[in-house]
């Protein structure tokens, strides 16, 4: 008789989404804590500003990559609350008495998962629209000092 046989399945289920969900918390933490330390909530809007600053562009295209880049953050704030609320149901699931049914469980994660694909499918015509904008080497110049910018921390006095 192996392991295998000594532990019943609902354990083992259980088992897999505890470790599952302390994964999970550990990398939600860990992320929130990066984001708190290297950039500050007010700095994060102001990437996108001293990217284009940097670029010798019109104003009016300055301005509508800009004006395209902020409804982007809206759409990830508007996504993002509603991703939250749906990871804090999850946990609450967690914790009400008796088995967690898997049943619910899965199609809780089919609904973040929903709500992630419309979040990347809603973000990809604002893209568009902002390589459209730019031409070729614009475009590449400012997606490379962009990805820059948010590699590095914004307080190493840039």
């Amino acid at each position: 008789m192996g392991i295998k046989d000594m532990v019943p399945k609902k354990i083992k289920v259980l088992l897999f989404f505890s470790l599952a969900l302390n994964l999970g918390v550990m990398v939600t933490a860990s992320g929130l804590w990066v984001k708190q330390k290297v950039y500050p909530k007010a700095a994060r809007g102001r990437i996108v500003q001293q990217v284009l600053s940097e670029m010798d562009l019109p104003e009016s295209v300055r301005q509508s990559v800009a004006s395209e880049f902020k409804q982007m953050r809206a759409i990830h704030r508007s996504h993002m609350k509603q991703l939250k609320r749906q990871r804090e149901a999850a946990l609450e699931m967690f914790c009400r008495p008796g088995p967690v049914d898997k049943a619910q469980v899965e199609v809780m994660l089919r609904v973040y998962q929903d709500n992630m694909a419309e979040y990347t499918k809603s973000m990809l015509p604002l893209l568009i629209e902002v390589q459209k904008q730019l031409g070729e080497e614009e475009r590449c110049i400012f997606f490379r000092k962009l990805g820059q910018r948010i590699k590095r921390p914004i307080n190493r006095g840039d």
